[in-house]
């Protein structure tokens, strides 16, 4: 952990962090990403497991009963994510150990701790953080871009002092109208959650996938 600003609010935020990573968690996740000629907004469903290092997320279903709701799938256990193919073919990533990716709670949750340079109360709920770039980068699996370099978070705790919203900003230094949003919600935290894998001969390299 780098240096908080106010150690109060720090350790407050550390505290939480560590309670909350007990067991599993259901959660809520919207993504957004605003680059000059690209402006996407997802939103999943999410499940994570603790104890064992997984998580999973599947596109929140349209609303629209005329729609297809079949969504893609992200997996992750650790450092390796999959992801299943609009074709359901499943593809697998691997970062270097103790990485997780972006859209793992995982990731985001120990950035509050491990990437944290300041942190200030704004009230009793409320904790505003600023985050190192390079601390960020080395917990990322595939690498974090230096444009996203200016990276701040909001922590909402709950009122059993644990995290019960995280959104993680980063924006471009060199462009002030890119940014990307990382918006974590928990719902519940049950004591324990099962999370399958795919079956690994049903699995291939992404660099070996041909779309």
């Amino acid at each position: 952990m780098l240096g908080d600003m106010d150690t109060d609010a720090g350790a407050l935020v550390s505290a939480a962090v560590r309670q909350t990573m007990r067991g599993g968690a259901k959660f809520t996740l919207a993504c957004r990403i605003v680059v000059p000629g690209y402006d996407a907004d997802d939103r999943y469903v999410g499940l994570v497991d603790f104890d064992h290092d997984r998580c999973r997320l599947d596109l929140l279903a349209d609303p629209d009963p005329d729609l297809d709701s079949a969504a893609p799938l992200m997996v992750f256990a650790g450092p390796v994510s999959y992801l299943r193919q609009a074709d359901g073919c499943w593809t697998w990533t691997r970062g270097a150990p103790g990485t997780h990716s972006t859209f793992d709670v995982h990731w985001s949750l120990e950035a509050l701790v491990r990437a944290r340079r300041s942190a200030a109360s704004t009230d009793e709920q409320t904790v505003e953080v600023s985050l190192d770039y390079e601390a960020l980068n080395a917990g990322t699996d595939i690498g974090f871009s230096p444009d996203w370099s200016d990276s701040t978070a909001v922590v909402e705790l709950s009122p059993t002092h644990t995290i019960a919203r995280a959104t993680l900003t980063h924006r471009s230094p060199g462009d002030p109208s890119a940014w990307m949003r990382y918006d974590f919600r928990i719902s519940e935290q049950p004591s324990t959650v099962a999370i399958d894998l795919p079956a690994p001969e049903a699995t291939i390299p992404l660099e070996h996938y041909r779309r």
